[in-house]
């Protein structure tokens, strides 16, 4: 049974993916990903909220009449911008898919208040290997590349994993970009 549609936004199609399969992993809800808003029908009243790409914002000053046409119950903007004459909650890129979840969850319920944070900091070698996987090394090549075994590699990912709450290679892609470890010129999406 869906519960309700998130429409995400944005032109990256690895940014636009990882954060659909983010949002997916939640019972009820529909993803719709779209490039642009054109064609984008904003009459249901299923929708929870909107995933934006930054610099649409500019473009989307709108936003005020679709969400009166079609209501959403809070407004999802990955830059964390807060867009005048909104009055709808939001989350920021520093929000972990963990949180990111949870605050789709809390607007299903029809709460408004965001989830606390709580941060879980990778260590410098974590970084290290998240930008490896982020770039689409198997574990055999980070390993090379680091100088550590398969073994330290695995157990990195983990404790990536456990600490992130994001399990996709997809996901830590998305992860990785919002938080500047990488740029997404640098991803070959070609495989």
């Amino acid at each position: 049974m869906v519960n309700g549609v998130v429409i995400v936004v944005h032109s990256n199609d690895i940014i636009r993916k990882g954060l659909a399969s983010i949002i997916r992993t939640i019972a009820g809800i529909r993803v719709v990903e779209h490039t642009s808003f054109a064609g984008l029908d904003f009459s249901a009243n299923d929708i929870l909220g909107y995933l934006l790409e930054p610099n649409m914002l500019n473009d989307f000053r709108k936003l005020g009449g679709i969400c009166a046409k079609s209501k959403p119950k809070g407004i999802i903007i990955y830059n964390g911008s807060k867009i005048d004459g909104i009055d709808l909650p939001f989350i920021e890129t520093s929000f972990s898919s963990e949180r990111i979840i949870e605050f789709v969850k809390n607007i299903l319920s029809n709460s408004r208040s965001v989830p606390d944070n709580q941060d879980n900091e990778l260590s410098s070698r974590e970084i290290d290997v998240l930008k490896c996987v982020a770039l689409g090394m198997s574990n055999k090549e980070i390993a090379d590349r680091l100088f550590i075994s398969i073994h330290t590699v695995i157990t990195h990912r983990k404790n990536i994993t456990a600490k992130l709450g994001i399990k996709s290679t997809s996901g830590l892609t998305i992860y990785a970009i919002m938080e500047g470890y990488i740029e997404p010129s640098s991803i070959d999406i070609r495989g």
